[in-house]
Formats: C-alpha cells, sequence, structure tokens
C-alpha cells in the first residue's frame, strides 16, 4: 500500500482512474472504404491476439485486433456500401474487459456534404532530435487531414493547432488547396507550410518551445488538436479535433528490490519465488535473471545467457514464478529491467541498472538463530526543505516479531538525484522540488518513507529565445520544411 502510495505521489497529474476509450482516429469513413483505426484507451489491458473489436452494423473488423501497448491497438475496417450513415458505438473486448465509447465512429455518404476528418498518430513520446527537417522523408507522421468535397469546386484555406493544458494555444499549421467537386484528398503535416506562434516571452508556444528546448522532447501534457477548414471569403466549413496524452516516459527504471548494485555486498533473500520491484514510467518492461559468475562485473553479468526472462510485464513488480528455474541455495544472482517505449522511430529500450543477491534457503524456525523478518522505516513519509537534513530511523524485527538492535540497514535514495543519505540515516535533501522515496534494506527486504522537498529550484530557462529560433524550433517540432 505504501508502494501504490508512493508511486501516485510521484505521478500526480498524469495518471486517470477508470478504463475509458478516449480516442478512434479516424474517427469516420466513408461508406464502402477500407481504412486502420487507431485506439487508445486509458488503464486498459489491451492483449495481442485476445483483444477484439466490434464498430457495429455494416462495419467488419478483422479479428482480433493489433495491440501495441496495453493502451493501444489498431483495428482494420471495412464499411460496407451498404453501411446505414450515422454514428456507431465501438466496442472493444479483451477476456471479461469491455470498453465502449458511445457515437465513437461515424459512417457517412460520399455523396454527402463537405467533410473534414482529423486523424492524429499517436505515440508516447515524441523527440526534438526525430524532427529533422533538412531531411523532410525523415520527418514523423503527426497527423493526416482527410477532405472529402461536395460537388462544388472550393477554395480552401486548413489549419490544424495544437493546444496543451499547461501552455495553452501554442502553434497553428496553415495550407491552402483547391479542390474540384467530389475530390477526396489525404494530407499530412510535411505538406503544411506556414506557421503562427501564440503568445509571447515565457508563454504560450515561446514558453512550450522553452521547454521542449531544456527537456530535449515535448513535455508530458494533455494535448488537444484543432482542424478548421475555411472557404476563400473565411466562412467555416469544416471542423475536427481530437487529443493525445504524450508521457514521454524516457527515464530509465530504477530497482527497488531485491538486492543492491555491485558496489555493496550482495543482499540476501530468504524465499524462492521473490517479489521484484522497480520504479518506472512506461506500459511494458522486460525482466531478466542472471547467474553471477566469480569477478564478474555488472557489465560483464549482461552478457550471460539469462537463466530467466519474461516479456511484456505491465506494472512495476514481477513474482518469480514457481514454473521458473528453481534458485540454487548459495548461488549468486543478478536481475535487470529493461523498459520498452514506443515512439515515432520505433521502440526504444530503457534498462535499468543491475542488482545481485544471495538467495539462502530460510533458516529451521526451531533453530536458534534470529534473522531479519520485517523492515520500519520511521516516519513513514516528511517534507524537507531543499538542501535540509532529516534523521531517519528503522525498526528491525525477527521472525517472532522481537525488536533487533543495533543492527543497521542498506539506505538508498529514488531517484538518486534528488538527495543522499549516509550508513546512519541522516538524508540530505538536493537542490529541485519533487518527491523520493527513502529506503532501507537488509537481507532482501525493505520498507521505504516517501519524502516530499519544498522550496527549492525549478528548472531554469536558461534565457531568452530569440524569435527566429522559437519559428524554427516549432517547425521542427511540427514537422514542416523551412522554406
Amino acid at each position: 500500500m505504501k508502494l501504490l502510495n508512493f508511486l501516485i505521489l510521484l505521478f500526480v497529474g498524469f495518471a486517470l482512474s477508470g478504463q475509458t476509450l478516449v480516442d478512434l482516429s479516424p474517427g469516420a469513413a466513408t461508406a464502402g472504404s477500407t481504412t486502420t483505426v487507431l485506439i487508445r484507451g486509458i488503464n486498459t489491458n489491451f492483449k495481442n491476439g485476445q483483444t477484439t473489436a466490434d464498430f457495429g452494423d455494416g462495419i467488419l473488423v478483422q479479428n482480433p485486433i493489433n495491440v501495441q501497448t496495453p493502451t493501444m491497438a489498431a483495428a482494420v475496417i471495412t464499411v460496407l456500401p451498404s453501411a446505414v450513415p450515422g454514428f456507431r458505438t465501438v466496442n472493444v473486448v479483451t477476456g471479461q474487459e469491455v470498453i465502449t465509447r458511445v457515437n465513437g465512429f461515424e459512417v457517412f455518404s460520399v455523396a454527402g456534404n463537405f467533410r473534414a476528418i482529423l486523424e492524429i498518430v499517436p505515440y508516447e513520446t515524441y523527440g526534438a532530435a526525430d524532427f529533422d527537417v533538412t531531411n523532410i522523408r525523415s520527418l514523423p507522421m503527426l497527423y493526416f487531414v482527410n477532405l472529402l468535397n461536395d460537388n462544388v469546386s472550393r477554395e480552401l484555406d486548413i489549419e490544424v493547432s495544437l493546444s496543451t493544458q499547461k501552455y495553452g494555444r501554442v502553434a497553428s499549421l496553415s495550407i491552402k488547396k483547391n479542390l474540384s467537386a467530389n475530390q477526396q484528398l489525404r494530407i499530412n503535416n510535411r505538406e503544411f507550410d506556414k506557421i503562427t506562434i501564440y503568445g509571447n516571452q515565457g508563454s504560450g508556444g515561446y514558453a512550450f518551445a522553452d521547454e521542449v528546448r531544456k527537456l530535449g522532447q515535448f513535455p508530458p501534457d494533455n494535448y488537444e488538436v484543432e482542424l478548421v477548414v475555411k472557404d476563400k471569403n473565411g466562412n467555416i466549413l469544416a471542423e475536427d479535433r481530437g487529443t493525445s496524452v504524450v508521457t514521454n516516459p524516457f527515464f530509465n527504471p530504477e530497482l527497488i528490490t531485491p538486492g543492491n548494485e555491485f558496489w555493496m555486498n550482495p543482499a540476501i533473500v530468504l524465499t524462492e519465488f521473490p517479489l521484484f520491484q522497480w520504479f518506472g514510467q512506461n506500459e511494458k518492461y522486460d525482466f531478466y535473471l542472471y547467474k553471477v559468475l566469480p569477478g564478474q562485473t555488472a557489465e560483464e553479468v549482461v552478457r550471460n545467457i539469462h537463466v530467466f526472462k519474461q516479456e511484456d510485464i505491465t506494472g512495476n513488480s514481477f513474482q518469480y514464478p514457481p514454473f521458473a528455474e528453481q534458485l540454487i541455495d548459495g548461488q549468486v544472482y543478478a536481475w535487470q529491467i529493461t523498459g520498452k517505449v514506443i515512439t515515432s522511430r520505433g521502440i526504444t529500450r530503457l534498462p535499468s541498472q543491475v542488482f545481485r543477491f544471495i538467495y539462502q534457503k530460510p533458516a529451521d524456525q526451531a533453530g536458534s538463530g534470529r534473522r531479519v523478518a520485517r523492515i520500519e522505516v520511521i516516519p513513514p513519509q516528511v517534507q524537507v526543505p531543499a538542501g535540509g537534513q532529516f534523521q531517519f530511523m528503522v525498526n528491525m524485527y525477527d521472525q517472532d516479531n522481537i525488536p533487533i538492535a543495533n543492527r543497521q540497514p542498506q539506505w538508498r535514495v529514488i531517484p538518486a538525484n534528488m538527495g543522499t543519505i549516509n550508513l546512519n540515516g541522516i538524508f540530505t535533501a538536493g537542490i529541485n522540488n519533487g518527491t523520493a522515496a527513502v529506503i532501507a534494506m537488509d537481507s532482501g527486504l525493505q520498507d521505504f518513507s516517501t519524502v516530499t522537498i519544498t522550496g527549492g529550484a525549478v528548472s531554469s530557462g536558461g534565457g531568452r529565445i530569440p524569435d527566429w529560433k522559437v519559428e524554427l524550433l516549432m517547425k521542427q517540432l511540427f514537422g514542416i520544411q523551412n522554406r
């Protein structure tokens, strides 16, 4: 429970409760067409080979759909020529999990009124390095605009704007197009030729660009993309919008327990089915367990053949299963977690540090030896000013719940850049605001306290960015050429 509370504090602002279908892109199609619809959910558990989708009457779906992550999938659908125009309710089913979006998809007739459909390409992350305007073909696809004209030739002014929950309206891209009667046209962000940046220095698009410059990627936020299509007289012909949550989880996982890093003595694990725990912000992880040979470093161990591997773990813990290779009494093992992030350039793998431990069979409970069976860090949570210190205490208990005196645990701080702690449990906070965990470990067991650091520094802007650099950066970020 304490671990769950800490994670909620650490990621507050980015977690949403409940299982929801938040986006279908595109959200409409013409009768007689075949298209791929990207489905994005929150707190869903999509599984490849199991998840199916139902788009309602007149729409055929190639089930099971293609699952990319537990919250993202792609469905290939065919809208029958006989499909009745109108909205459909979409259901996505994974085992007992049924997620519904009422009026989530629309079918319309080719011979109907002028239509414009915005189709967002969702990724977990957008990195500034992905946007190289010197090679336009390398730019990732951010969105598509689908135009379906009626029986009147038109001169169109197309604008796509981006807003974020934190920065407000950031920028808009625009382009002019001529459509003949009943013409259908599909364009993407690479084809837009004009950018407008909103706000002033320190606000809107300028503050957004400054944050991207510091992070090297889009800041985590809720993004809204809005499409407006006007005729040559400025009359609005069609509008559409979509949302995207960018988490940018480019943080390597940090291991909690069991074990510790190679510069420390290996921790002792007394259970043959240990619970492995870590901090991380990724949707999927791969777990590796290795035998450690005498004298090996962490770098050498991960080149060994693993004794057990578990792929695509969701969540931040993994119970070693009974069907895995049995742990050997007295053997030193090492483990590592690799986070997996879907980016505009494919899957990025983020390895954690490597922990090692010794497995020992538990001592006979009837024996006279005492062992640590429980650890308690006091207090369970505390607030410390930036640069300040706090003395943590720890209680240890044996298998009979009797206190063990005069024993010091090993201490750690996660994330490591939030502060330090010495052998006596004196914590020194770093200079930045944030939340950290102070962890006490002994014999493969651990407990921790949540530390909130206040009154410290926030990310520095590093000076004013010239207007022309902001414009160039925004062109790079939104994938248009520097004409």
